[in-house]
């Protein structure tokens, strides 16, 4: 739907090598992407697509370059960026850290609107209000309940959350059609002052990271993001 946040991520194809013009790859070689399913029906349709495919039949065309499927997982470990939670289960397993650091894996960056018809703005720093309000509104989507009002959980993120220490570069992707500017990097949150049940929330939202992704474009590899409090 036309204006509406997709119920899905793709990353980059890992492995590629990025050009100025798009990303190169080499015939025999191996590589793989990363998809997350925020919607329950549609991960249904997606898995079942593969597991009708056995052995391996897949093939996946990006751009005009065949690929075949070799392997699908879906595990559950730590070590990996594969998973699989349910809303409630992130939000049990959630404590209140006053803490969070983030790793953003892929380009990303914030949509600002425009501004007088000067074109599309950008954020390309974790700014706290930006990162946790993108993943609010992703959460209070597609989750049976909200965690919070956009507004309310803005105005506290903005005055009790802040930028502890961050190592962070910009970058450029260059699209189909157009130059993107973005961000990769890890950024470290902390809260400040006493507020349980919010620091709650924060850090639940900084694990539902993991399948929502960050900001903008999240279905063209951009806002690959995962907790990083190693």
């Amino acid at each position: 739907d036309a204006g509406e946040r997709q119920p899905y991520t793709v990353s980059p194809l890992v492995g590629s090598k990025r050009e100025q013009r798009g990303v190169s790859v080499r015939s025999g070689s191996g590589y793989w992407m990363r998809f997350t399913i925020l919607d329950p029906a549609l991960y249904s349709v997606f898995s079942r697509y593969f597991a009708e495919s056995m052995p391996f039949e897949s093939v996946l065309t990006l751009g005009k370059v065949q690929f075949i499927v070799e392997e699908v997982t879906a595990s559950k470990q730590s070590d990996t960026w594969s998973g699989y939670s349910t809303f409630s289960d992130i939000f049990a397993g959630t404590k209140p850290e006053p803490i969070a650091s983030m790793r953003f894996l892929s380009l990303t960056a914030f949509g600002l609107g425009e501004v007088g018809g000067s074109g599309p703005r950008f954020g390309i720093f974790p700014e706290p209000a930006l990162v946790f309000d993108s993943l609010l509104r992703r959460w209070n989507q597609f989750a049976d309940q909200p965690l919070d009002n956009p507004q309310v959980w803005q105005k506290w993120v903005s005055e009790h959350v802040v930028v502890r220490r961050y190592r962070t570069k910009s970058d450029l992707w260059q699209f189909k059609h157009h130059p993107q500017i973005g961000f990769v990097g890890t950024c470290t949150y902390e809260i400040k002052g006493d507020y349980p049940s919010e620091t709650r929330k924060l850090n639940a939202l900084a694990d539902f990271a993991f399948f929502a992704g960050v900001g903008c474009k999240t279905t063209m590899g951009m806002g690959q993001c995962r907790r990083d409090d190693q």
